[in-house]
C-alpha cells in the first residue's frame, strides 16, 4: 500500500515520501508547460491517499471527471526524477515509481485509440469463439456494433489503423530477426535463457501478426458489404 501524510499546515510534519516531493511545484512547470495549476492539485489530491485501495477509488473518480490528464501524469515523472536526484530512500522511489507506473496505465486504459479498443474486443471475441464460423460472425457482430451512423470510427478509418499496426508489427518482427542474427555471429552469443525469451518474442509476434491480418480481411469484407449494399450500417 501507499503511505502518504497528509499534507495541511495544521497537520504534522511531511513523511519522507511526501516530503521528497514537494520541489515539484516548481520541476514540474520547468519540465513541461502543459502540466497546468490544475494538474498539480490534482497531484496533490493524490498523494494524500494513505492506501492503494483509495488510490484506485480516487483514480476512478479523477477519470470520471476528466481530471487525470497527461499533465498529471508529467507532474509525477518529474516528481520520481526529482526524488532519484536527491537519492531518496529506496522505499519512497518505489512508492512514486508505484504511482507512476498505474497512473499511466490507467491512463492510456481511459485514452485507448478507438481502433485499439475495438482491436482487442474482436480478439476478445473470437478468442472465446468454439470454432472459425463461430469467431467469423462474433467479429461482424461487434463491428456492425461498433461502426454505428455518427460515431468517429468507422469501417474505413479501422481499416487504416489496421494496416498500421500491421506495419509496426512487421519492423518489430525484422528488428527482432536483425538483433538474432547480430548476436549468433557476435563473440558472446546468447545463452540458453536468452534464447528461449527470444523464441518466446518471435512466437507472440507471429501470433500478433497472424490475429491482425486475420481481423484486417474481415474488416475488408465488412466494408466491401457496406458498399455493394449487402451489409445495411445501424
Amino acid at each position: 500500500d501507499f503511505v502518504f501524510a497528509d499534507q495541511n499546515p495544521e497537520d504534522p510534519p511531511p513523511t519522507e515520501a511526501n516530503e521528497s516531493v514537494q520541489p515539484i511545484f516548481e520541476t514540474a512547470t520547468i519540465v513541461d508547460q502543459n502540466v497546468t495549476a490544475e494538474d498539480l492539485k490534482v497531484m496533490d489530491e493524490l498523494l494524500l491517499c494513505k492506501s492503494s485501495t483509495e488510490m484506485v477509488e480516487k483514480v476512478q473518480l479523477l477519470l470520471g471527471e476528466e481530471r487525470l490528464t497527461k499533465g498529471v501524469l508529467d507532474a509525477f515523472s518529474a516528481a520520481l526524477n526529482r526524488a532519484k536526484e536527491r537519492n531518496e530512500g529506496p522505499g519512497v522511489i518505489a512508492s512514486l515509481e508505484a504511482m507512476c507506473q498505474f497512473l499511466n496505465g490507467a491512463y492510456t486504459q481511459a485514452n485507448k485509440p478507438p481502433a485499439l479498443e475495438l482491436t482487442e474486443k474482436l480478439l476478445s471475441v473470437m478468442t472465446e469463439a468454439t470454432d472459425e464460423m463461430a469467431a467469423c460472425e462474433a467479429a461482424l457482430d461487434t463491428m456492425s456494433a461498433a461502426f454505428v451512423e455518427g460515431q468517429p470510427l468507422t469501417c474505413e478509418s479501422f481499416i487504416a489503423s489496421l494496416s498500421e499496426y500491421m506495419t509496426k508489427v512487421s519492423t518489430q518482427e525484422k528488428e527482432l530477426e536483425a538483433a538474432f542474427n547480430i548476436q549468433k555471429d557476435s563473440d558472446s552469443p546468447w545463452d540458453e535463457n536468452q534464447l528461449k525469451q527470444f523464441e518466446d518474442m518471435r512466437a507472440q509476434r507471429t501470433n500478433a501478426k497472424d490475429q491482425l491480418e486475420g481481423i484486417f480481411t474481415l474488416a475488408q469484407a465488412y466494408q466491401q458489404g457496406l458498399e455493394d449494399g449487402s451489409i445495411v450500417p445501424q
